[in-house]
């Protein structure tokens, strides 16, 4: 039997081959559905933080325009666009209080042009503290492996990092 696979807009694939999710639809598999539930997370949180600086409650809708403008940023993601939210909720609420608009749209349209012209920032960031985090995790192990081979070898270098000081301690 083939069910209707949700991440993959609708492909249909065998039932035995798929993750049948807590909410009884099927994705191709138990990351991908993990996958969904936390850019859902984020996009919510976004909309939700929204709401919030806009004086919104709950059960109440930000104007059509501003679903459409998070779908087609979500190419940044949407833990970037939240925290783009973050960092100019000043700015937001400043101009909320200083500027006249003349409805939620107005003010709304304002915050994307703000939001527009500071997110590519917050991606880079983002790209940065990744990288970083990365390397942070890989580096030791590697450094210490390469130290043994050098070692090994005889060698005083590994790509360019002056080992003579290090190569002592372990002899």
């Amino acid at each position: 039997m083939l069910v209707k696979c949700w991440d993959l807009n609708g492909e249909k694939r065998p039932k035995e081959l798929c993750y049948k999710a807590p909410n009884r639809k099927y994705y191709s598999c138990k990351s991908a559905y993990e996958k969904v539930q936390e850019r859902t997370k984020w996009k919510n949180k976004c909309t939700a933080f929204m709401q919030e600086i806009m004086g919104y409650e709950q059960d109440m809708k930000l104007p059509t325009s501003w679903y459409k403008f998070v779908e087609e940023f979500s190419s940044y993601g949407f833990d970037v666009i939240y925290d783009t939210l973050v960092v100019n909720e000043k700015t937001f609420r400043w101009a909320l209080e200083t500027k006249t608009f003349k409805n939620d749209s107005h003010a709304l349209n304002y915050f994307k042009a703000i939001i527009q012209n500071s997110i590519m920032e917050q991606f880079r960031q983002k790209k940065a503290r990744k990288k970083a985090d990365i390397k942070e995790q890989s580096s030791p192990c590697i450094e210490m492996l390469e130290i043994s081979a050098a070692k090994e070898l005889g060698q005083t270098a590994v790509k360019g990092k002056n080992l003579s000081g290090l190569v002592g301690n372990f002899i």
